[in-house]
């Protein structure tokens, strides 16, 4: 089965997502310590990153996570 193309909608969400990732900068005030996550808002799953590891720890559905 062919996945989805991304919609022209879609692409403008990626490219804002990343002028505004550019516009805060992480990598000049995120130190190996620190610890970060990023979640789908459509399905809620999302991963944890740890700098340190250099990679991700694990992946989640954010509801399970909470529970």
């Amino acid at each position: 089965m062919a996945e989805a193309k991304p919609t022209l909608t879609e692409w403008r969400k990626l490219y804002h997502a990343a002028i505004r990732l550019k516009e805060i900068a992480p990598w000049q005030w995120m130190t190996e310590a620190d610890i970060f996550g990023v979640q789908n808002p459509e399905t809620r799953s999302g991963a944890i990153f740890m700098p340190q590891l250099q990679v991700s720890l694990f992946s989640c559905d954010a509801r399970q996570a909470m529970q």
